[in-house]
């Protein structure tokens, strides 16, 4: 019942605790346990993934599932409802098969019968009814299944809405990952047109728990649309990370006085100035380092995350670090000095924030989490830069026929410097991210751990280079 209390807890301060649950997509679990709700093949075997749309089993369930939380955490019912609905697309759902992409979209005799817009269209309608009966007061739904994949907000759906009396009832989230520039079916003023409200889902700090990924671009960029086209409120994605305090703070600025912000960089120089002090500059200065180091191109393929998803050929598990370093070797440019020079910025920074967190400046207890969170972040990069440089430079000799015996002597100390990484990402990252981002090092250091007696076997013989392991032992 922890979710009770963090509802109370909200109510205490005048804060609003939204609920989000999905139910098409993301959904992998509840169809493999429950089949009699799952999307179907035309003969009728459960794909155990999606839902099948048709079925009264699948409303009774949504019902029950969602009444039960209402029930238990909003007893006095719910201001607001986010019901998701995003991403309904094939996925790799097939455990027997992990190659096989699967489609969510049921394709019983009753389904089948119509689109998936269709479907869709009749699912939410019910479902947006189904809440506000139940006391909800609004419901949100990430606006991608209605504009950028399926096509069905359209003036029919509008019109369906507006029969039932549930246009006030439905707003829609309007999300887009990019930094550089908006989808042009990601607008406010799409579902505006349409007689619907929009929020915004600005990126503040997605991908805290694998890498730092700077997206001040995206909350300007996302923030000045909303205002621009009638948007009614901005909701950081996704999970709170005080070393993206910055990005935070540039959202809740544009969404509570949005004239008062110049330019994104000028914003945080002056919010930097009146949380830090005198310690302003240091603090901007290992920023800067970060946001260099997590740029740098060769740093992004390092990451574990993406070989954790099933590719369409090739083996599986996916063989890391081996196909990182394939990837990094194909790049064009010098992998090894944008690797070390990152190593290089993200260990000054290092530094430079474990120097300001050890001094005497009587931070607050905000400042000091973005500091200790900055500090993981930046030993992160420096372990995982540093340990591929080393990695590379070791394929490179290899592939020559022998393998340098002064690099092979460097590997206690990479895996000595991978470790010191970890120590302080334990150490200093908040305490709810610290188990996931720690994971996405696991690999890596999994194979580290083993390589050392490998070079050994190979230094006196008893295996040859053609033998060479780049890959972490997935037995373990």
């Amino acid at each position: 019942d922890f979710l009770g209390e963090i509802v109370s807890y909200g109510r205490q301060r005048g804060v609003t605790v939204v609920p989000f649950v999905n139910s098409l997509g993301h959904n992998t679990m509840i169809p493999r346990v429950l089949p009699e709700v799952s999307a179907r093949d035309a003969d009728g075997t459960p794909r155990q993934i999606g839902y099948c749309l048709s079925t009264p089993a699948t409303r009774r369930f949504i019902e029950d599932f969602y009444s039960s939380i209402l029930d238990r955490y909003y007893p006095d019912g719910a201001d607001l409802f986010h019901i998701q609905l995003d991403e309904v697309w094939p996925e790799y759902a097939d455990l027997d098969d992990p190659h096989k992409r699967v489609d969510p979209w049921c394709q019983c005799a009753e389904c089948s019968q119509r689109s998936a817009e269709e479907n869709l269209q009749d699912y939410v309608l019910w479902l947006v009814q189904m809440l506000i009966e139940k006391g909800v007061g609004k419901v949100v739904m990430w606006n991608d299944q209605l504009t950028r994949h399926m096509d069905a907000l359209d003036s029919g759906f509008a019109g369906r809405l507006q029969e039932a009396g549930l246009t006030e009832r439905l707003i829609l989230h309007w999300w887009w990952y990019n930094n550089e520039a908006l989808n042009d079916r990601t607008r406010v003023s799409i579902g505006r047109d349409l007689g619907l409200s929009g929020w915004v889902a600005p990126m503040t700090c997605y991908f805290s728990w694998e890498r730092y990924s700077p997206t001040l671009r995206n909350i300007e960029l996302m923030m000045r649309m909303g205002h621009d086209e009638g948007g009614e409120g901005a909701v950081a994605y996704s999970v709170h990370d005080p070393g993206w305090a910055d990005h935070e703070m540039l959202l809740a600025s544009y969404a509570w006085n949005f004239d008062a912000v110049a330019d994104p960089e000028t914003h945080q120089a002056a919010w930097a100035r009146s949380r830090f002090g005198s310690a302003a500059d240091q603090v901007i200065s290992a920023t800067g380092l970060i946001r260099a180091a997590a740029t740098q191109p060769a740093v992004t393929p390092c990451y574990y995350y993406r070989y954790s998803y099933c590719q369409p050929e090739g083996p599986w598990p996916r063989p890391y670090p081996e196909q990182a370093l394939t990837t990094l070797e194909a790049m064009e440019g010098d992998s090894v000095a944008q690797l070390e020079q990152a190593a290089d910025q993200a260990g000054g920074a290092t530094t430079e924030l474990l120097a300001l967190l050890d001094a005497d400046h009587n931070f607050s207890t905000d400042e000091m989490a973005c500091l200790r969170s900055l500090a993981g972040v930046a030993a992160r990069i420096a372990g995982i830069a540093g340990t591929f440089a080393w990695l590379l430079a070791l394929r490179a000799a290899a592939a020559t026929g022998t393998i340098d015996p002064g690099l092979v002597a460097q590997c206690p100390m990479v895996h000595a410097n991978l470790m010191a990484a970890l120590t302080i990402m334990e150490n200093h990252m908040p305490q709810w991210l610290v188990p996931s981002a720690l994971m996405g090092l696991g690999p890596l250091l999994t194979y580290m751990e083993a390589l050392p007696a490998h070079l050994a076997d190979i230094e006196a013989g008893r295996l040859g280079l053609d033998e060479c392991v780049w890959h972490a032992d997935w037995k373990v």
